[in-house]
Order: structure tokens, then C-alpha cells, then sequence
């Protein structure tokens, strides 16, 4: 019986820092990670790996998350791939914005590794991923839409 391919997460922000840490908490649920820092890339890398879950930065270098989100939505491969949109700042317009491209969850720094676990148990059933152990309960710092 063949296995059961690992859970990929395509993480995109321009810090650095970021995507260390996010991918430290997806890699001890046992997902794959795979990192870009503009749309560019953001969009060939989901188009390429067909990841289970994109979080991207609402504002960063090399285009917008909201951005990011509408060409996701407009292309028929990609468009249901959940996401989560990670923001630090965002005014009432851009949240709006948001809301209406349909982004999955929308999580407000700062935020704890519990909380992606909550958005990951949201998403893929237990059976999917692995070693929840290492993170507390869930807070409610997310939004699932």
C-alpha cells in the first residue's frame, strides 16, 4: 500500500524570520513547507506543488497578500486551496477587501502556535498531520470565514 503523501504548506512573506518560525510549527505537524517572498513566485510555487494550505502576509515587498489572493481565486486549478491571510495591521477596507476575495481564515498577529494548529484542525482531519502534543489549546486569535 502506498503512503500517504505529506501535507504541503506554501508559506508567503518577505521576512524571513516568518518563515522560519512558521515553517518550524507546520513541520512539527508534520507537513512539508515551501517558501516564497512575492507573488511571482507565490503563484508558480502553488501552481507547481499543488500545496494543501497557502498563508500569505497581508503587506509585504513584492506585492500584496490581497493581490496574491485574487490571482489564487482566478486561476480553476488553485482557487479552492485554502488560505490564510496573516495580518499585523490592516484598516477597516483592506479587512473588508479581504472578507470579499475569500480568504479561508484571516489570523491577526500576534499569534501562538496554537492557533495553527486550530486552523490546521480546521481544515484536514488528525489522521493528516501529526504531534499536536508540542503546542497548548487553541486561542481564538483567527477568523474562519
Amino acid at each position: 500500500m502506498p503512503m500517504p503523501q505529506q501535507p504541503r504548506v506554501l508559506i508567503v512573506d518577505d521576512e524571513p524570520s516568518v518563515h522560519h518560525v512558521l515553517a518550524r510549527w507546520f513541520q512539527r505537524m508534520g507537513f512539508a513547507t515551501a517558501f516564497a517572498d512575492n507573488n511571482t513566485e507565490a503563484l508558480a510555487q502553488a501552481l507547481l506543488l499543488r500545496p494543501q494550505l497557502i498563508t500569505t502576509d497581508m503587506s509585504r515587498a513584492g506585492g500584496s497578500g490581497l493581490a496574491l489572493i485574487e490571482h489564487i481565486r482566478a486561476n480553476t486549478s488553485i482557487q479552492t486551496t485554502p488560505i490564510v491571510m496573516i495580518s499585523g495591521s490592516a484598516s477597516e477596507a483592506d479587512r473588508q477587501q479581504a472578507e470579499q476575495l475569500g480568504p479561508t481564515v484571516t489570523m491577526w498577529k500576534p499569534f501562538k502556535p496554537s492557533d495553527i494548529v486550530a486552523v490546521v484542525e480546521s481544515f484536514f482531519p488528525r489522521e493528516q498531520w501529526h504531534n499536536t502534543a508540542l503546542f497548548s489549546t487553541p486561542s481564538t486569535t483567527y477568523r474562519k470565514q
